[in-house]
């Protein structure tokens, strides 16, 4: 990762490293963490030095300049819409409360991208923690015990593949958030379900059908209607995509795929690719597609929603929730 002109290995030194990122469409063994430099695509302006004077949400933090600084492609788990409006979310608790231990009154570091603010204001940034002369990357943390979960989101997309390799470690073990069923993959031949889920953030898994390229766009299709049935797609100019890039995508017909982002009307469910990290090729077997068992005698780990609409013995039956009732 690198900051204005210098290259600073932050978060690849000593205790603090993190797998380098993965070939494109493969997931790095997180018990095999390569070191060294990380790759260029990486880079960061420098943000300035300051205290942390509040934690206002689990992914959101004040400085001592009064700057709300949003902590960029680390989403956690906030409340979703069927908890109870008194209620606490366990994942969504305890996120902010690591967080508040890690950061309240302490200096961090900042390094910004070319998008510096969102439409509420805020600093995007990646925050990088002073701890006795080390720096410990505060979006890799939140993601490696589980806080957080990686997103490609404008301002943080050019660090994907480093924080999805603290994500799956998190994953792996099934630690915070990773204990909850509705935090678990998607199937991909599910629209359906899929299209209740709109609006949220979500990891969809399936087999891609096929690959369809226009004059703009390129489409996996995981259904034979693309109508009704889920896609994802990117804009074949988008910058972040390399040619090489392109080709590999083109050629993932049949490949049983990950795919993740917010899932939103497109004819059918779609996901907007930004990041070719958001893309990933899985095995049958791999250990972090696995679902942690749930929190014994938890009522809370429950997913939150039915299948009523894909099964046929209930197609009758009306959805328990509206096609708008998330927000994760």
């Amino acid at each position: 990762m690198r900051l204005g002109t210098k290259s600073l290995n932050w978060i690849a030194a000593g205790s603090l490293a993190v797998a380098a990122p993965a070939v494109l469409w493969a997931a790095p063994n997180p018990q095999k963490r390569p070191t060294g430099t990380q790759a260029d695509t990486c880079e960061l302006r420098d943000g300035g030095t300051h205290t942390v004077v509040a934690i206002l949400d689990a992914e959101t933090i004040q400085i001592d300049n009064g700057k709300d600084v949003r902590l960029v492609g680390a989403l956690p788990p906030f409340k979703p819409s069927f908890v109870k409006q008194d209620a606490s979310w366990p994942p969504e608790t305890k996120a902010k409360s690591a967080l508040s231990d890690l950061l309240l009154g302490r200096q961090v570091e900042l390094g910004v991208s070319k998008q510096r603010h969102d439409r509420w204001g805020r600093l995007l940034a990646h925050a990088f923690l002073l701890d006795g002369g080390q720096r410990e990357w505060v979006q890799g943390w939140m993601l490696r015990h589980g806080h957080a979960r990686a997103d490609a989101a404008p301002g943080g997309a050019a660090c994907l593949a480093e924080m999805l390799a603290h994500e799956r470690e998190a994953l792996s073990a099934g630690i915070g958030l990773w204990r909850y069923p509705l935090y678990r993959a998607q199937d991909a031949h599910q629209p359906k379900r899929l299209m209740r889920l709109r609006n949220t953030f979500q990891r969809v898994e399936g087999r891609v059908k096929d690959v369809g390229v226009t004059r703009s766009r390129i489409y996996l299709n995981f259904g034979g209607d693309w109508r009704t049935d889920f896609t994802a797609s990117l804009r074949i100019r988008n910058k972040a995509f390399t040619e090489a890039d392109l080709t590999q995508l083109k050629g993932l017909k049949g490949r049983k795929v990950s795919v993740r982002g917010w899932i939103e009307r497109r004819y059918g469910p779609h996901i907007d690719l930004l990041h070719p990290a958001q893309v990933e090729v899985i095995g049958d077997d791999d250990p972090n597609r696995r679902l942690p068992p749930a929190i014994a005698g938890n009522p809370d780990a429950g997913d939150g929603v039915t299948d009523k609409a894909d099964s046929p013995a209930k197609k009758k039956r009306p959805d328990r929730f509206g096609p708008d009732a998330f927000d994760l």
